[in-house]
């Protein structure tokens, strides 16, 4: 049986403005790798095309025939006796990167074509991925894992397909265990065919994922009077990507009462809103540096008479950025500008799909009343008898003092 692995290649032809940005990537480095699943499901029926959706990524497979079903473990296509001849697999993460592309077990008889869309982190558009510069998509053969056959597989670089095909050279019975492809997380679809013209026997590919961008807040501090202020720390974490996260977008509404003093960000570049009094902190077509930035902004819970009311009604107020859904980001990457971006948060390498959140509490006391003042205290009958008296008993000392001196 001939197991192809429905996940592959590609990265992008990048370097060059990676330089630009003052960035190398450094490939390798990102959090929480692990294999790109797409749980167990069975596949359409014969001469159709599919399409499967996963929590951390998408998959169409146009035309389809024979046999073919994702299993629970990894992720691959299979069919008896022989790989269909111009199926093709594409995969496109969800909210997450792609991190690296392994080959394996393939037979002399079996050819891999790989291709890829890249993010230009200058247009923010998708462009075919250049698999064939090693500098930033390095190649490593025979990986461990992969089977003990010694027969090195042939990889070339298709210039006028934007392909890169890789062979096991030989006849018959030759095998080879492949290698593995690191990629960049400019890289956001992988397109994968392969051809296979022998008997029965396993080929596959596999992807890799890691965490994308994500971001996260806090209030310092977190209790604070009427009329008081607290600092707003809104963190935009690159999660060891190696290279600068282009195109981010946030935006951060403040909950009622409260309204901005001030704001700044360590971002770079973009635009930024951030008016005094306005309760909207807005960023957008930033770039997020390799050590990440955040927005730092200072908020008033002024002495109004709604702000007391809610002081005294509701004191803890919570702030939340939403992320977007993948679907829009990739949309707006295929050329869609108009409305396609949704949610508070998001970058065109994805983002993190967990809301940020962070509540800030008012100390306004039971006294308050809505002028935001404290009120003169009321006293009761007897108090007010009890100070009628000390009143009269001072006027009359008084008068007996004047009486006194006048008489002298």
């Amino acid at each position: 049986m001939i197991k192809l692995s429905i996940c592959c290649f590609p990265r992008r032809h990048i370097f060059a403005l990676m330089v630009a940005y003052g960035v190398v990537a450094e490939v390798g480095a990102a959090e929480n790798v692990r294999l790109l699943e797409f749980s167990s499901q069975v596949l359409g029926g014969a001469s159709s095309s599919v399409a499967v959706s996963g929590n951390n990524g998408n998959m169409e497979v146009s035309p389809y025939t024979g046999e073919s079903f994702i299993a629970a473990d990894h992720t691959y296509i299979a069919r008896n006796p022989g790989f269909p001849v111009g199926t093709t697999y594409k995969v496109s993460p969800n909210n997450n990167v792609f991190y690296e592309i392994g080959v394996g077990d393939q037979r002399a008889s079996s050819t891999q074509y790989i291709s890829a869309k890249c993010v230009n982190p200058l247009s923010l558009l998708l462009e075919s991925c250049n698999f064939g510069d090693e500098i930033s998509f390095p190649r490593t053969f025979n990986p461990v894992g992969a089977g003990t056959y010694a027969q090195q597989a042939q990889v070339v670089w298709n210039a006028g397909s934007m392909q890169l095909e890789v062979t096991t050279p030989g006849s018959g019975n030759i095998q080879s265990n492949g290698l593995k492809i690191k990629l960049t997380p400019y890289v956001r679809e992988i397109t994968f065919r392969a051809t296979n013209s022998a008997g029965a026997d396993f080929i596959y590919g596999d992807v890799r994922i890691a965490d994308s961008p994500s971001v996260s807040k806090s209030f310092s501090p977190t209790t604070i009077s009427l009329g008081g202020r607290s600092t707003l720390i809104i963190l935009l974490k690159n999660p060891s990507l190696g290279t600068v996260v282009p195109g981010a977008n946030l935006t951060d509404i403040l909950p009622s009462p409260l309204r901005l003093v001030s704001a700044s960000h360590s971002c770079q570049g973009g635009s930024f809103t951030a008016v005094s009094g306005s309760s909207t902190i807005s960023l957008t077509n930033t770039s997020i540096p390799i050590t990440g930035c955040q927005v730092t902004a200072e908020v008033e819970w002024p002495k109004t008479t709604e702000a007391a009311n809610i002081c005294l009604s509701s004191p803890t107020i919570t702030n939340t950025i939403t992320p977007a859904n993948s679907s829009s980001v990739r949309s707006a990457l295929l050329g869609n500008k108009d409305g396609a971006l949704t949610g508070e948060f998001n970058t065109t390498l994805g983002q993190m799909q967990v809301p940020a959140t962070a509540t800030l509490t008012c100390s306004g006391s039971a006294t308050t009343n809505a002028t935001g003042v404290e009120p003169i205290p009321v006293l009761d009958e007897v108090g007010l008898i009890a100070t009628s008296s000390m009143l009269g008993l001072v006027g009359l000392y008084l008068q007996r003092r004047r009486k006194k001196k006048s008489a002298t």
